[in-house]
């Protein structure tokens, strides 16, 4: 994916598309696979392709874990 997008055009071959924008910075992928069908595949190539593409967007990330392994205590300043 892509950090720090504050304006995002994706268009089809036909000129057909989306546009986005935000006042604060976002994150987007995009896949011709849901979220659905990576959650289902063990490995990458049991990913299963469709004829679709899938635009995902995120407004905030967190980061996993924190000091140790066991606990989920982030930082405030990386909130």
């Amino acid at each position: 994916g892509k950090e720090d997008v504050r304006y995002l055009t994706v268009k089809s071959v036909t000129d057909h598309g989306i546009c986005v924008s935000g006042s604060e910075p976002f994150h987007f992928d995009i896949h011709d696979y849901s979220i659905k069908a990576c959650d289902q595949a063990a490995y990458e190539d049991e990913i299963l392709r469709d004829n679709k593409i899938y635009l995902n967007i995120d407004y905030k990330h967190t980061g996993v874990g924190g000091d140790n392994g066991w606990t989920r205590n982030i930082h405030k300043e990386y909130l």
